[in-house]
């Protein structure tokens, strides 16, 4: 009986400890027990609820207007980055369509075909960068200086036509493509130059088990072996004007073919060695200047000798571009002037304007001016009888995207 005893005050005591415990852990970490939280007024409560959700609010607060100016931050940056990309779109696709159009093949106009130069020319190109120009007949290209005063011209006349006589001329942006049987000879117009190529589609009959010769005969120039890998053309009065050379050769396949140029005064050869090669096979020089001027690098696809950009005017999403020592079919530094259009964050060419009467060293788009669907167009070297560079203006009226002359202008007592 005494050890029941014992043994129940014993389990007794242990209990007492275990409640007193367990109300102490309650209160250290902030538990409130019911009935206490049931005898704490409402307002009291309410008081506790708040000053808990302004801590957290608090809190939450601060940390939204971290976030916030890290996102102000962030888009700032971000909208930079978007508007510096989407400047250098504009200027990128206005640099492109100037280029384009820089380069294009021109085909003469009536007024213009009737000119001495233009005798027989079916199409037209000008490289500014290299100061040539090429006039392309039915029988040949003729080679131009395109700077004033520079007299030489020089013709190319391919001989390889497996034949027969060159047949059509087909044009195409800056390319033009002289088709026969078995072999078509192009020219393209590039910054670099004018690549003379030609695809042979099929070997020629000629060839033999080393290969073949491809020629091409010169008129008014002669060919001369360059210190360079390549040809040198030579004007008896301006000496050498023009280089015929970084030659590549390849197949159906992308094979390099062995290949060489050889001067031979009146002619120029080309041979290849086409044992293994897989038709068509590409020839590929490029027609450089010698002539050209160095100049510093100049930002986009401008050139310091069309001087284009001298005359800017824009009117909304329009504008127009002057280069009033541009090459045209109706001389040297005729001029003419660019019309871009503007969509969204593209910039395209809608016209190239050049002067219905225009003639060599009119320096048409000196001056540049629109206004809306209007653009007034100066040309301080126009002649007019046997006043020279009387100067004259042309307005150019728009009717959706056609650009056409309204009216020409000149002084009465001029």
């Amino acid at each position: 009986m005494k050890h029941k005893l014992i043994s129940l005050l014993i389990l007794g005591l242990v209990f007492t400890v275990l409640l007193f415990s367990l109300f102490n852990f309650n209160q250290f970490i902030g538990v409130t027990p019911l009935q206490e939280l049931e005898s704490v007024p409402t307002n009291e409560v309410s008081q506790i609820e708040i000053k808990s959700s302004d801590k957290a609010g608090l809190a939450i607060e601060e940390n939204a207007t971290s976030v916030a100016r890290a996102d102000k931050s962030a888009v700032n940056k971000l909208g930079g980055q978007v508007s510096n990309l989407v400047e250098s779109a504009e200027q990128n696709s206005l640099w492109d369509s100037f280029h384009n159009a820089q380069h294009a093949v021109q085909t003469p106009s009536f007024r213009e075909a009737e000119l001495p130069e233009n005798k027989d020319v079916r199409h037209f190109i000008a490289n500014p960068a290299q100061d040539l120009t090429a006039r392309f007949m039915d029988n040949g290209v003729r080679l131009q200086s395109g700077k004033p005063g520079k007299k030489w011209q020089g013709k190319l006349r391919p001989q390889a036509s497996h034949g027969k006589a060159l047949r059509t001329i087909y044009s195409s942006g800056a390319r033009v493509e002289y088709r026969s049987d078995g072999i078509i000879e192009w020219y393209e117009n590039r910054r670099e130059g004018i690549e003379h190529g030609f695809t042979l589609t099929r070997r020629p009959e000629a060839a033999t088990t080393k290969g073949f010769a491809l020629t091409i005969a010169l008129d008014g120039l002669r060919s001369e072996k360059d210190n360079a890998d390549g040809i040198r053309l030579v004007d008896s009065v301006d000496g050498p004007v023009v280089s015929y050379s970084a030659l590549k050769v390849w197949d159906a396949d992308g094979k390099e073919l062995v290949a060489s140029m050889e001067p031979l005064g009146n002619t120029i050869a080309i041979n290849v060695c086409d044992s293994t090669a897989k038709y068509p096979v590409t020839i590929d020089p490029l027609i450089t200047s010698l002539e050209q001027k160095i100049v510093p690098t100049i930002t986009g696809d401008g050139e310091a000798n069309d001087e284009f950009g001298r005359a800017v005017a824009v009117s909304g999403n329009t504008a127009v571009i002057g280069a009033y020592l541009d090459d045209t079919t109706s001389g040297g530094n005729a001029g003419s002037a660019y019309v871009f259009v503007r969509t969204e964050a593209t910039w395209k060419l809608e016209a190239k304007l050049t002067a219905n009467d225009g003639a060599a060293n009119d320096q048409f788009s000196r001056s540049v001016s629109i206004d809306n669907n209007t653009v007034l167009i100066g040309a301080p070297g126009d002649d007019f009888g046997s006043a020279t560079e009387m100067g004259s203006a042309y307005i150019f009226e728009r009717s959706g995207t056609t650009w056409s002359l309204s009216t020409k202008i000149s002084a009465s007592d001029g």
